[in-house]
């Protein structure tokens, strides 16, 4: 993969990423997908109305998308924040032709222990005539 289509690959998932953390949120749908998405309760990632999201596997402009609901946050800051906190993490996209999968996870993170996984989604997206729309039901985790 040359670094311009790396590029522009990083931005698309930037964009769904984005697009995936607002659509959780109830602020708008995913192409292709209109059924309200099948998530465990998230009242425990949103600190003072803006959801706490790692700067881990960010890609993109998800950071700049997200600006004003989202807080960015290293693991090591999340771990700071209260006795216990948690967040919204992204794995490493996985990009195979012209399907992206996303898998985007709750986290909780306690003083002096690792982060611990509370529940996620993995939602495939698919390119067509060139937008990008889920694929089939996301699925939970």
């Amino acid at each position: 993969m040359s670094n311009g289509n790396k590029l522009e690959i990083d931005d698309v998932i930037g964009g769904l990423q984005a697009d995936l953390v607002k659509a959780l949120l109830g602020m708008n749908e995913l192409p292709g997908y209109d059924q309200p998405f099948p998530v465990p309760d998230l009242s425990s990632v949103v600190v003072r109305d803006v959801v706490l999201v790692l700067d881990d596997n960010l890609r993109g402009n998800a950071d700049e998308e997200l600006l004003g609901i989202a807080r960015i946050v290293s693991r090591e800051e999340l771990h700071t924040i209260g006795v216990e906190a948690a967040g919204l993490s992204f794995d490493e996209p996985e990009v195979r032709g012209a399907v992206i999968s996303l898998r985007l996870r709750i986290v909780l993170a306690r003083r002096g222990r690792p982060l611990t996984t509370e529940g996620g989604l993995l939602v495939r997206f698919v390119e067509d005539a060139g937008r990008w729309t889920v694929e089939d039901e996301p699925v939970v985790l």
